[in-house]
């Protein structure tokens, strides 16, 4: 498993596809890694491109920053397979909750508390199955 953070805005997706294969194919012969992690930076209705380079995608959203209300703008529905409510000891998560259900359909919702590892292996669990 892999980690990589990328900080793509808008179109500028052109370099992803041969990173993903540089990092996938570090070994000689084999895949380094079978799993690789790619963080975007926010997404909104330009950012949904990030699509045709991976398997699934999450959609990571926090209590009480609005994010009910940016998500139907931002273009985060249609490209979620899960969401994340995460800090969900924080105010507001009961809400947020209830808005993604009310949105996610058959998508799966996780709610997790990061610094306490709440919730981490059941969305881990999820990515890898």
């Amino acid at each position: 498993m892999y980690y990589r953070s990328l900080a793509i805005r808008g179109e500028d997706y052109h370099a992803v596809g041969d990173i993903v294969d540089l990092i996938g194919g570090a070994n000689e012969g084999e895949k380094a890694y079978d799993t690789l992690f790619v963080e975007t930076v926010g997404a909104g209705q330009n950012e949904t491109k990030i699509r045709d380079h991976v398997d699934s995608t999450v959609v990571v959203l926090t209590p009480g920053m609005g994010d009910s209300v940016q998500m139907d703008k931002a273009g985060m529905l249609e490209i979620a397979d899960i969401f994340v409510c995460n800090k969900a000891d924080h105010p507001g998560e009961h809400e947020l909750v209830r808005d993604l259900r009310d949105v996610a359909g058959r998508r799966k919702i996780v709610e997790t508390i990061a610094t306490h590892g709440k919730g981490v292996p059941e969305l881990l669990d999820l990515l890898l199955a």
